[in-house]
C-alpha cells in the first residue's frame, strides 16, 4: 500500500511541476517525471512479487494443513457456513 501511496504522491508532484513549468524547464521536468515513474514502477513490481510469494506460501501451508487433518478443515468450513447463514438470515 505504501508503494501505491508513494506513486500517487509522485504523480501529484509531477502534475504540480508541469503546471508551474516554463518551456525552458520542460526537458528537465520530463526527465524527473520519467525517473519518478520508473522508480514507482519498480516499487510496485516489488510489492506485487512479495504479495505473490506471500499468497503462494500461505496457500501451500493451508493445503498441507488440510491434507494433514481434513476433518478439521471440514469443521472450520461448516462453522463458517453456519455463521454466514445465521448472519444472512438475520438480516432478512
Amino acid at each position: 500500500m505504501l508503494a501505491a501511496k508513494d506513486t500517487a504522491q509522485k504523480i501529484n508532484q509531477a502534475i504540480h511541476l508541469l503546471e508551474e513549468a516554463t518551456h525552458d524547464e520542460a526537458d528537465q521536468i520530463k526527465s524527473r517525471i520519467k525517473k519518478n515513474v520508473e522508480q514507482s514502477k519498480g516499487k510496485l513490481e516489488g510489492v506485487y512479487h512479495r504479495a505473490e510469494e506471500f499468497a503462494k506460501d500461505h496457500a501451500k501451508m493451508l493445503n498441507d494443513q488440510v491434507k494433514q487433518d481434513p476433518w478439521k478443515a471440514i469443521g472450520v468450513a461448516a462453522a463458517i457456513g453456519a455463521v454466514s447463514g445465521y448472519l444472512i438470515s438475520r438480516n432478512r
